[in-house]
């Protein structure tokens, strides 16, 4: 249903970075997106809502760190080593590799849950409450959007407030 503006993805695994003992950091079962068709050819693709149905969060600690901290430093290097090599691409392929932009106008995650491996907290998952946020990217004067990387670090960051705030009542 492309066409329609309408994306689903099920079954969407996400691996743990290098160095925690869980496979997958998350698990989604379900991902319903609605978006603009006609906003695929602008600077500014428009997606109307992100429905995240009964995500699997693990959340894995360190002596330091945090297994969504240290993705979250992983997005940051990729986007830091592609910033990189576009200032080392020559002006036209620059211009026309420019990257796209992204407002996300509803976001909500629901049903989920954390697995945290902490001592002391149970192994069985614990219900985390939904994360619903609105103009994800149109916070700007501009209201141009984000990048993609920086929506998707925006939305770690959300998840990972959700996942420590879960994780501290407990």
């Amino acid at each position: 249903h492309f066409r329609a503006g309408k994306l689903l993805i099920r079954g969407l695994f996400i691996s743990n970075p290098e160095g925690f003992k869980n496979d997958s950091i998350i698990d989604i079962e379900q991902i319903d997106v609605s978006f603009r068709p006609d906003s695929l050819q602008s600077n500014t693709v428009i997606i109307s809502k992100v429905l995240v149905n009964a995500p699997l969060f693990t959340y894995e600690r360190k002596l330091s760190t945090d297994n969504y901290k240290e993705l979250q430093n992983n997005i940051e290097d990729f986007s830091a080593r592609t910033a990189k090599i576009k200032e080392e691409t020559p002006e036209k392929e620059a211009t026309e590799a420019e990257e796209k932009k992204v407002i996300i106008e509803y976001l909500l995650i629901a049903d989920g849950k954390v697995k945290a491996k902490l001592p002391g907290l149970p192994t069985t998952p614990i219900p985390l409450p939904d994360i619903e946020k609105h103009d994800i990217g149109n916070e700007k004067e501009d209201g141009e959007g984000l990048s993609i990387t920086g929506a998707t670090k925006m939305l770690f960051k959300f998840i990972h407030e959700g996942i420590i705030n879960t994780v501290k009542g407990v």
